[in-house]
Formats: C-alpha cells, sequence, structure tokens
C-alpha cells in the first residue's frame, strides 16, 4: 500500500522521473494506479473518462514531475489533486 513507503521514497522517485526513468515513472504508477482510479471514480461511473484521467495524470507526472514539491505535501496527494482536476475538467467540456 501506498502509505507503507516513507515519502521521501517518493521523492526520489520523482527525481528520477524528472531525470528521464521510465522505469521511475513504472514504479511510481504501480503505486499509485489504483489511487489515482479510485480519484476519478468518485467523481464519474465513465470508465473510459476514468482510464483517460489515470493515463492523464500520469502523463501530468511525466512532463512535469519537477513541479513537485515534498515539502508541500505528499505525491498521493499531488496524484490525486490532478485526477480530481482533469476529471472535473472533462465532465464540464461533456456538459454534464
Amino acid at each position: 500500500m501506498a502509505g507503507d513507503r516513507p515519502p521521501s521514497d517518493d521523492a526520489a522517485l520523482v527525481r528520477e522521473v524528472a531525470a528521464g526513468s521510465q522505469a521511475a515513472l513504472g514504479a511510481l504508477y504501480d503505486r499509485y494506479v489504483d489511487a489515482v482510479y479510485a480519484a476519478a471514480s468518485r467523481l464519474t461511473s465513465d470508465r473510459q473518462v476514468v482510464e483517460e484521467v489515470v493515463q492523464e495524470t500520469f502523463l501530468a507526472l511525466w512532463n512535469r514531475a519537477e513541479l513537485f514539491d515534498p515539502n508541500l505535501g505528499s505525491l498521493a496527494a499531488w496524484l490525486h489533486t490532478i485526477a480530481r482536476n482533469r476529471t472535473v475538467d472533462r465532465l464540464r467540456a461533456a456538459g454534464r
């Protein structure tokens, strides 16, 4: 479970992602995909939207890993916020 790992471990992996490590991204994906999926699922029952949000969330991590600051909060909270915002954006765009 994600909460079983020290936050510094997440921060180190995010630094590796920022440096271009696909392996680090894969490790974080494996660690947080279920939580990101759940965050999006709480806002919509549309599985396609949820899966797209999961993909976009981890793409955002890949593209903007350097923006994550472990001093401001956990990686789980950061990813949850991205997933929530992406889901809300998609629902607004769909006019729901």
